[in-house]
């Protein structure tokens, strides 16, 4: 059985480290505008708003991927007899409001969600390649171009959060 599975490598570190960083400072300097002109608060210095911007891309580039990795490690779907996981990748998949963090797994068969034990809602979510409409390529909070969405043929929609996006649409196109 080949079991490939997708690990975030340095360059994706480091992007995701400068964009949450440049996009955390952006934001503090917004808000500490508003702050000051509005309320007349005392204003951060430019070198306090980017040392909280590389303190915060630190934690979300570096510590949250390794904490995700810890979380995701382990987990196992239940398969159906003779399904085989042929690739996984760490995914988000959201369920209403939640964003429920867990691992997307390419199976012989179909699509398999499983969660992580660190979100509300937890289960696993099979989607057979038979029940595929299309998928799309869609962005995230119409911002980030990491989200896939997967239609049924019945109108159901589910949208992940992946990395290498294209990559993994490459994987299931060739399945359906």
């Amino acid at each position: 059985m080949e079991n490939n599975t997708k690990k975030i490598d340095w360059k994706q570190h480091i992007i995701l480290f400068l964009r949450t960083a440049i996009g955390f400072m952006f934001l503090l300097y917004i808000i500490n505008w508003i702050t000051y002109t509005l309320f007349d608060w005392n204003k951060q210095s430019i070198a306090s708003i980017v040392i909280q911007g590389i303190m915060f891309g630190l934690l979300f580039g570096f510590m949250m991927p390794i904490i995700r990795s810890k979380l995701t490690k382990n987990i196992q779907p239940t398969l159906a007899t003779g399904e085989q996981i042929e690739y996984q990748t760490p995914a988000n998949l959201f369920k209403g409001i939640e964003s429920v963090g867990g691992v997307l797994f390419i199976t012989n068969q179909g699509l398999v969600f499983k969660s992580h034990k660190a979100n509300i809602q937890t289960g696993q979510t099979n989607i057979a390649f038979t029940d595929i409409e299309k998928i799309e390529a869609v962005k995230t909070a119409k911002l980030v171009d990491n989200g896939l969405k997967v239609i049924k043929k019945d109108g159901l929609a589910f949208q992940f959060v992946v990395n290498d996006r294209d990559e993994l649409m490459a994987k299931i196109n060739e399945k359906l």
